[in-house]
Protein backbone atom coordinates (compact mmCIF):
# COMPACT_ATOMS: atom_id res chain seq x y z
CA UNK A 1 0.00 0.00 0.00
CA UNK A 2 1.36 3.27 -0.80
CA UNK A 3 1.45 5.92 1.79
CA UNK A 4 0.76 9.50 2.24
CA UNK A 5 4.23 10.49 2.35
CA UNK A 6 4.74 8.13 -0.62
CA UNK A 7 2.06 9.98 -2.44
CA UNK A 8 3.49 13.64 -1.78
CA UNK A 9 4.95 15.54 -4.63
CA UNK A 10 8.40 17.19 -3.81
CA UNK A 11 9.11 20.19 -5.09
CA UNK A 12 13.13 21.02 -5.99
CA UNK A 13 14.70 24.05 -6.89
CA UNK A 14 17.00 24.22 -9.76
CA UNK A 15 20.72 25.06 -8.84
CA UNK A 16 21.18 27.29 -11.84
CA UNK A 17 18.77 28.93 -14.13
CA UNK A 18 18.69 30.97 -17.18
CA UNK A 19 19.75 34.15 -17.31
CA UNK A 20 15.87 35.35 -17.04
CA UNK A 21 15.56 33.22 -14.15
CA UNK A 22 13.95 29.47 -14.47
CA UNK A 23 10.58 28.23 -12.83
CA UNK A 24 11.03 25.65 -10.09
CA UNK A 25 11.00 22.47 -11.32
CA UNK A 26 8.59 19.64 -10.08
CA UNK A 27 10.13 16.56 -8.94
CA UNK A 28 6.68 14.37 -9.83
CA UNK A 29 8.72 10.65 -8.63
CA UNK A 30 6.28 10.77 -5.86
CA UNK A 31 2.96 11.10 -7.29
CA UNK A 32 0.52 8.42 -8.63
CA UNK A 33 -0.66 10.44 -11.47
CA UNK A 34 1.26 9.53 -14.81
CA UNK A 35 3.52 12.54 -16.49
CA UNK A 36 2.12 14.33 -19.28
CA UNK A 37 -0.34 11.97 -19.94
CA UNK A 38 -3.90 10.66 -17.98
CA UNK A 39 -4.29 8.41 -15.37
CA UNK A 40 -7.04 5.71 -14.80
CA UNK A 41 -10.13 6.50 -12.68
CA UNK A 42 -9.08 3.67 -10.62
CA UNK A 43 -6.46 5.34 -9.30
CA UNK A 44 -8.38 8.60 -8.33
CA UNK A 45 -10.69 6.05 -6.52
CA UNK A 46 -8.30 5.64 -4.28
CA UNK A 47 -8.45 8.64 -2.68
CA UNK A 48 -11.50 10.00 -4.04
CA UNK A 49 -14.37 7.07 -3.29
CA UNK A 50 -17.93 9.55 -2.93
CA UNK A 51 -17.39 11.37 -6.50
CA UNK A 52 -15.53 8.13 -7.95
CA UNK A 53 -18.65 6.13 -6.72
CA UNK A 54 -21.01 8.81 -8.46
CA UNK A 55 -18.92 8.86 -11.59
CA UNK A 56 -18.94 5.52 -12.19
CA UNK A 57 -22.90 5.46 -12.47
CA UNK A 58 -22.53 8.01 -14.53
CA UNK A 59 -23.51 8.25 -18.37
CA UNK A 60 -19.87 10.17 -18.71
CA UNK A 61 -18.44 7.05 -17.42
CA UNK A 62 -20.65 4.68 -19.78
CA UNK A 63 -20.30 7.03 -22.90
CA UNK A 64 -17.74 5.10 -24.88
CA UNK A 65 -19.58 1.38 -23.54
CA UNK A 66 -23.02 1.53 -24.50
CA UNK A 67 -24.27 -0.20 -26.56
CA UNK A 68 -25.73 2.11 -28.79
CA UNK A 69 -22.40 4.33 -29.44
CA UNK A 70 -20.44 0.85 -29.93
CA UNK A 71 -22.92 -0.17 -32.10
CA UNK A 72 -22.90 3.34 -34.53
CA UNK A 73 -18.84 2.69 -34.11
CA UNK A 74 -18.38 -0.54 -35.51
CA UNK A 75 -20.75 0.75 -38.64
CA UNK A 76 -18.35 3.43 -39.05
CA UNK A 77 -15.45 1.13 -39.13
CA UNK A 78 -17.17 -1.16 -41.19
CA UNK A 79 -17.13 1.37 -43.73
CA UNK A 80 -14.26 3.13 -43.13
CA UNK A 81 -14.95 5.96 -41.41
CA UNK A 82 -11.58 6.66 -39.42
CA UNK A 83 -12.12 10.01 -39.21
CA UNK A 84 -15.75 10.26 -38.04
CA UNK A 85 -15.12 7.80 -35.95
CA UNK A 86 -12.22 9.79 -34.24
CA UNK A 87 -14.72 12.40 -34.30
CA UNK A 88 -17.47 10.85 -32.37
CA UNK A 89 -14.23 9.41 -30.18
CA UNK A 90 -13.20 12.66 -29.04
CA UNK A 91 -16.58 13.26 -26.89
CA UNK A 92 -17.20 9.74 -26.03
CA UNK A 93 -13.85 8.75 -25.29
CA UNK A 94 -11.53 12.02 -24.96
CA UNK A 95 -8.41 10.89 -24.45
CA UNK A 96 -8.04 9.97 -27.71
CA UNK A 97 -7.81 13.52 -28.63
CA UNK A 98 -4.00 12.90 -26.93
CA UNK A 99 -3.59 9.02 -27.20
CA UNK A 100 -5.13 8.88 -30.73
CA UNK A 101 -6.57 4.95 -29.81
CA UNK A 102 -9.57 4.93 -31.86
CA UNK A 103 -9.99 0.97 -31.44
CA UNK A 104 -10.45 0.88 -28.14
CA UNK A 105 -7.06 -0.67 -27.17
CA UNK A 106 -6.05 1.52 -24.37
CA UNK A 107 -8.00 0.93 -21.29
CA UNK A 108 -8.54 4.84 -20.74
CA UNK A 109 -10.44 4.93 -23.82
CA UNK A 110 -12.73 2.43 -22.48
CA UNK A 111 -13.24 4.62 -19.34
CA UNK A 112 -15.42 6.65 -21.59
CA UNK A 113 -15.54 10.70 -20.29
CA UNK A 114 -12.48 9.99 -17.13
CA UNK A 115 -11.33 12.00 -14.30
CA UNK A 116 -8.12 12.84 -15.71
CA UNK A 117 -9.31 14.55 -18.83
CA UNK A 118 -11.82 16.94 -17.49
CA UNK A 119 -9.20 17.94 -14.67
CA UNK A 120 -6.64 18.71 -17.71
CA UNK A 121 -8.82 21.22 -19.63
CA UNK A 122 -7.64 24.87 -19.51
CA UNK A 123 -9.49 26.61 -22.10
CA UNK A 124 -13.18 25.42 -24.18
CA UNK A 125 -14.29 26.62 -27.07
CA UNK A 126 -17.97 26.94 -27.61
CA UNK A 127 -18.57 24.55 -30.38
CA UNK A 128 -17.57 21.26 -31.41
CA UNK A 129 -14.05 20.74 -33.02
CA UNK A 130 -11.40 18.42 -33.25
CA UNK A 131 -9.69 21.36 -31.52
CA UNK A 132 -12.17 22.18 -29.52
CA UNK A 133 -10.01 21.83 -25.31
CA UNK A 134 -6.78 23.23 -24.66
CA UNK A 135 -5.40 20.46 -22.46
CA UNK A 136 -2.92 19.94 -20.03
CA UNK A 137 -2.92 16.12 -19.02
CA UNK A 138 -0.40 15.35 -16.73
CA UNK A 139 0.44 15.41 -12.93
CA UNK A 140 -1.89 18.73 -12.57
CA UNK A 141 -5.63 18.36 -11.38
CA UNK A 142 -8.10 21.71 -12.38
CA UNK A 143 -11.31 21.92 -10.14
CA UNK A 144 -14.16 24.82 -9.17
CA UNK A 145 -12.87 25.05 -5.37
CA UNK A 146 -10.10 27.62 -4.88
CA UNK A 147 -8.98 26.15 -1.47
CA UNK A 148 -8.74 22.77 -2.95
CA UNK A 149 -5.01 21.03 -1.98
CA UNK A 150 -3.76 17.43 -2.33
CA UNK A 151 -0.55 15.48 -1.27
CA UNK A 152 -0.84 13.17 -4.16
CA UNK A 153 -0.72 15.80 -6.81
CA UNK A 154 -0.60 19.29 -8.00
CA UNK A 155 -4.13 21.04 -7.89
CA UNK A 156 -5.12 24.34 -9.51
CA UNK A 157 -8.15 26.92 -9.46
CA UNK A 158 -9.79 26.63 -12.90
CA UNK A 159 -12.83 29.38 -13.29
CA UNK A 160 -13.67 27.66 -16.15
CA UNK A 161 -14.94 24.26 -14.19
CA UNK A 162 -17.58 26.46 -12.84
CA UNK A 163 -19.25 27.46 -16.07
CA UNK A 164 -21.19 26.45 -18.60
CA UNK A 165 -18.67 26.92 -21.25
CA UNK A 166 -16.60 23.62 -19.67
CA UNK A 167 -19.89 21.52 -21.23
CA UNK A 168 -20.77 23.35 -24.52
CA UNK A 169 -18.13 21.49 -27.12
CA UNK A 170 -19.56 18.42 -26.78
CA UNK A 171 -22.94 19.62 -26.58
CA UNK A 172 -23.03 21.85 -29.35
CA UNK A 173 -22.42 20.01 -32.68
CA UNK A 174 -23.32 20.35 -36.30
CA UNK A 175 -22.58 18.02 -38.84
CA UNK A 176 -20.14 18.19 -41.93
CA UNK A 177 -23.54 19.64 -43.51
CA UNK A 178 -23.76 22.35 -40.83
CA UNK A 179 -26.82 20.90 -39.21
CA UNK A 180 -26.58 21.72 -35.24
CA UNK A 181 -27.39 17.84 -34.14
CA UNK A 182 -26.63 18.96 -30.44
CA UNK A 183 -27.77 22.47 -29.97
CA UNK A 184 -28.35 22.70 -25.87
CA UNK A 185 -25.66 24.68 -25.17
CA UNK A 186 -26.95 27.75 -27.63
CA UNK A 187 -30.43 26.65 -26.29
CA UNK A 188 -29.04 27.49 -23.12
CA UNK A 189 -27.18 31.05 -23.98
CA UNK A 190 -30.63 31.91 -25.54
CA UNK A 191 -32.54 31.23 -22.53
CA UNK A 192 -33.10 33.26 -19.17
CA UNK A 193 -30.98 31.84 -17.09
CA UNK A 194 -27.15 32.81 -17.61
CA UNK A 195 -28.29 36.41 -16.71
CA UNK A 196 -29.05 35.11 -13.72
CA UNK A 197 -25.87 32.94 -13.95
CA UNK A 198 -26.98 29.77 -13.39
CA UNK A 199 -24.86 27.18 -15.33
CA UNK A 200 -24.99 23.78 -16.53
CA UNK A 201 -23.41 22.59 -13.54
CA UNK A 202 -26.08 23.86 -11.07
CA UNK A 203 -28.31 21.35 -12.11
CA UNK A 204 -26.32 18.84 -13.41
CA UNK A 205 -23.55 18.59 -11.20
CA UNK A 206 -25.30 19.85 -7.67
CA UNK A 207 -23.44 20.32 -4.18
CA UNK A 208 -24.39 17.08 -2.63
CA UNK A 209 -22.95 15.55 1.17
CA UNK A 210 -19.67 13.97 0.68
CA UNK A 211 -15.52 13.44 1.25
CA UNK A 212 -13.51 15.42 -1.65
CA UNK A 213 -10.87 12.88 -0.89
CA UNK A 214 -10.30 10.06 1.71
CA UNK A 215 -8.30 10.66 5.42
CA UNK A 216 -7.32 14.14 3.47
CA UNK A 217 -8.31 17.01 6.15
CA UNK A 218 -9.09 20.48 4.13
CA UNK A 219 -7.66 23.76 5.00
CA UNK A 220 -10.29 25.71 6.92
CA UNK A 221 -12.59 27.40 4.72
CA UNK A 222 -15.13 30.68 5.41
CA UNK A 223 -18.38 27.65 5.90
CA UNK A 224 -17.62 24.05 7.57
CA UNK A 225 -20.14 23.03 5.90
CA UNK A 226 -18.19 23.40 2.48
CA UNK A 227 -15.65 21.04 3.72
CA UNK A 228 -18.37 18.15 3.46
CA UNK A 229 -19.89 18.60 0.09
CA UNK A 230 -18.90 17.67 -3.54
CA UNK A 231 -20.27 18.09 -6.88
CA UNK A 232 -22.55 15.13 -7.84
CA UNK A 233 -20.24 13.40 -10.55
CA UNK A 234 -23.36 10.92 -11.25
CA UNK A 235 -23.96 13.97 -14.31
CA UNK A 236 -27.52 13.72 -14.34
CA UNK A 237 -29.56 14.11 -17.19
CA UNK A 238 -32.32 15.10 -19.33
CA UNK A 239 -33.31 10.85 -19.57
CA UNK A 240 -33.97 10.71 -15.71
CA UNK A 241 -37.12 11.13 -14.42
CA UNK A 242 -36.01 13.00 -11.62
CA UNK A 243 -34.74 16.23 -13.74
CA UNK A 244 -37.90 15.50 -16.26
CA UNK A 245 -40.31 16.13 -12.91
CA UNK A 246 -38.16 19.20 -12.01
CA UNK A 247 -37.96 20.62 -15.22
CA UNK A 248 -41.42 19.95 -16.60
CA UNK A 249 -45.14 20.50 -15.39
CA UNK A 250 -48.56 19.66 -16.75
CA UNK A 251 -51.65 21.76 -15.07
CA UNK A 252 -55.37 21.68 -16.00
CA UNK A 253 -56.34 25.34 -16.80
CA UNK A 254 -60.20 24.10 -17.54
CA UNK A 255 -62.24 21.03 -17.93
CA UNK A 256 -65.71 21.22 -18.52
CA UNK A 257 -68.29 19.88 -21.11
CA UNK A 258 -70.04 21.45 -23.66
CA UNK A 259 -72.98 20.29 -25.63
CA UNK A 260 -72.15 16.96 -26.01
CA UNK A 261 -68.57 17.15 -25.85
CA UNK A 262 -65.60 17.49 -22.96
CA UNK A 263 -63.40 21.08 -23.61
CA UNK A 264 -59.91 20.56 -21.37
CA UNK A 265 -57.32 23.17 -21.50
CA UNK A 266 -53.80 21.83 -20.11
CA UNK A 267 -50.44 23.88 -19.71
CA UNK A 268 -47.34 22.45 -20.13
CA UNK A 269 -44.42 24.95 -18.48
CA UNK A 270 -40.78 24.27 -18.51
CA UNK A 271 -40.12 25.11 -15.19
CA UNK A 272 -36.74 24.53 -14.48
CA UNK A 273 -34.67 22.76 -17.77
CA UNK A 274 -32.08 25.51 -18.99
CA UNK A 275 -32.81 24.80 -22.65
CA UNK A 276 -35.30 23.53 -24.88
CA UNK A 277 -37.04 20.51 -23.51
CA UNK A 278 -36.45 18.07 -24.73
CA UNK A 279 -32.59 18.65 -26.03
CA UNK A 280 -29.81 16.69 -26.89
CA UNK A 281 -30.27 13.94 -29.65
CA UNK A 282 -33.37 14.70 -31.79
CA UNK A 283 -34.55 10.97 -31.62
CA UNK A 284 -35.76 12.23 -28.14
CA UNK A 285 -39.40 13.59 -27.59
CA UNK A 286 -41.91 14.95 -24.95
CA UNK A 287 -45.29 13.57 -24.82
CA UNK A 288 -48.42 14.94 -23.92
CA UNK A 289 -51.00 12.20 -23.81
CA UNK A 290 -54.79 12.85 -22.75
CA UNK A 291 -57.35 9.72 -22.29
CA UNK A 292 -60.45 9.85 -21.12
CA UNK A 293 -62.50 6.86 -19.38
CA UNK A 294 -65.96 6.61 -18.68
CA UNK A 295 -66.56 3.04 -16.50
CA UNK A 296 -63.20 2.04 -17.00
CA UNK A 297 -63.77 2.14 -20.61
CA UNK A 298 -61.24 4.23 -22.97
CA UNK A 299 -63.71 6.56 -25.21
CA UNK A 300 -60.90 9.13 -26.29
CA UNK A 301 -56.86 9.31 -26.31
CA UNK A 302 -55.11 11.76 -27.97
CA UNK A 303 -51.17 13.14 -28.12
CA UNK A 304 -49.41 15.88 -28.27
CA UNK A 305 -45.38 15.65 -29.35
CA UNK A 306 -42.75 18.09 -28.87
CA UNK A 307 -39.54 17.04 -30.69
CA UNK A 308 -37.22 18.39 -33.25
CA UNK A 309 -37.36 16.48 -36.58
CA UNK A 310 -34.09 16.51 -38.50
CA UNK A 311 -34.58 15.22 -41.86
CA UNK A 312 -32.23 13.73 -44.63
CA UNK A 313 -31.65 15.17 -47.97
CA UNK A 314 -34.57 13.21 -49.40
CA UNK A 315 -36.63 15.27 -47.07
CA UNK A 316 -37.21 11.32 -44.74
CA UNK A 317 -37.16 11.93 -40.52
CA UNK A 318 -33.82 10.84 -39.31
CA UNK A 319 -35.03 7.80 -36.67
CA UNK A 320 -31.15 7.03 -35.50
CA UNK A 321 -28.87 8.50 -33.43
CA UNK A 322 -25.73 8.10 -35.73
CA UNK A 323 -27.76 8.70 -38.47
CA UNK A 324 -28.46 12.28 -37.62
CA UNK A 325 -24.30 13.26 -36.88
CA UNK A 326 -23.97 11.19 -40.97
CA UNK A 327 -26.91 11.95 -43.14
CA UNK A 328 -28.91 14.81 -41.64
CA UNK A 329 -29.18 17.64 -43.83
CA UNK A 330 -31.80 20.14 -42.63
CA UNK A 331 -34.34 20.95 -39.41
CA UNK A 332 -37.44 20.10 -40.61
CA UNK A 333 -39.13 21.27 -37.62
CA UNK A 334 -38.86 21.94 -33.72
CA UNK A 335 -41.90 22.60 -31.63
CA UNK A 336 -39.61 22.56 -28.51
CA UNK A 337 -40.61 24.16 -25.01
CA UNK A 338 -37.90 26.65 -24.74
CA UNK A 339 -37.04 27.61 -20.37
CA UNK A 340 -39.70 29.34 -18.95
CA UNK A 341 -42.12 28.77 -21.95
CA UNK A 342 -45.67 27.34 -21.30
CA UNK A 343 -47.30 25.86 -23.81
CA UNK A 344 -51.58 25.80 -23.99
CA UNK A 345 -52.97 23.01 -25.25
CA UNK A 346 -56.72 22.84 -26.05
CA UNK A 347 -58.38 19.00 -26.16
CA UNK A 348 -62.14 19.22 -27.43
CA UNK A 349 -63.93 15.29 -27.72
CA UNK A 350 -67.33 13.81 -27.47
CA UNK A 351 -68.19 12.04 -24.76
CA UNK A 352 -71.01 9.88 -22.92
CA UNK A 353 -73.22 11.26 -20.56
CA UNK A 354 -72.07 11.02 -16.75
CA UNK A 355 -68.57 11.47 -14.94
CA UNK A 356 -65.75 10.75 -16.69
CA UNK A 357 -61.77 10.34 -15.71
CA UNK A 358 -59.16 12.20 -17.47
CA UNK A 359 -55.68 11.44 -17.27
CA UNK A 360 -53.34 14.00 -18.30
CA UNK A 361 -49.56 12.30 -18.25
CA UNK A 362 -46.17 13.42 -19.59
CA UNK A 363 -44.02 11.43 -20.79
CA UNK A 364 -39.95 10.97 -21.76
CA UNK A 365 -39.97 9.06 -25.77
CA UNK A 366 -36.82 7.77 -27.47
CA UNK A 367 -37.25 6.70 -30.90
CA UNK A 368 -35.10 4.06 -32.53
CA UNK A 369 -31.88 5.56 -30.39
CA UNK A 370 -30.29 2.21 -29.48
CA UNK A 371 -29.98 1.60 -33.30
CA UNK A 372 -33.35 -0.58 -33.75
CA UNK A 373 -34.09 -1.33 -30.20
CA UNK A 374 -37.74 -0.40 -29.67
CA UNK A 375 -39.04 2.96 -28.80
CA UNK A 376 -38.97 3.84 -25.05
CA UNK A 377 -41.71 5.14 -22.90
CA UNK A 378 -41.19 6.89 -19.52
CA UNK A 379 -43.92 8.16 -17.77
CA UNK A 380 -42.71 10.70 -15.28
CA UNK A 381 -45.95 12.72 -14.11
CA UNK A 382 -49.62 12.14 -14.05
CA UNK A 383 -52.43 14.05 -12.54
CA UNK A 384 -56.35 12.93 -13.02
CA UNK A 385 -59.92 15.36 -13.15
CA UNK A 386 -63.14 14.20 -13.34
CA UNK A 387 -65.51 16.12 -15.50
CA UNK A 388 -69.13 15.23 -14.25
Amino acid sequence: MITKAGLAIVVAVLAAGSARGAPPAKDTSGSMLNPNAYTTAEVCAGCHKDIHAGWSESVHARSYSNPAFQKALEGLAGRGGGTEAAACLSCHAPTTLVTKDTRGADPLTREGITCSFCHSITEAREKWSMTMFTIDPGQTMRGPFRYAASPGHYTEYSPLHRTALLCAPCHQMSNAKGVAVLSTYEEWKAGPWPRQGVQCQDCHMALVRGAVAEDIPKPAVESAQDRHLINLHKLVGGSALGQLRRALTATVRSSRREGGSILLGVDVKNDAAGHKAPTGLPTRSIVLKVQATRDGKSFFSEERTYRRNLLDASGKRILKDADAFTSAARVGSDNRIAPGETRFERFSFPAPQGSAKVVIALEYLTAQGAEGAAPERKRFQELTVEVP
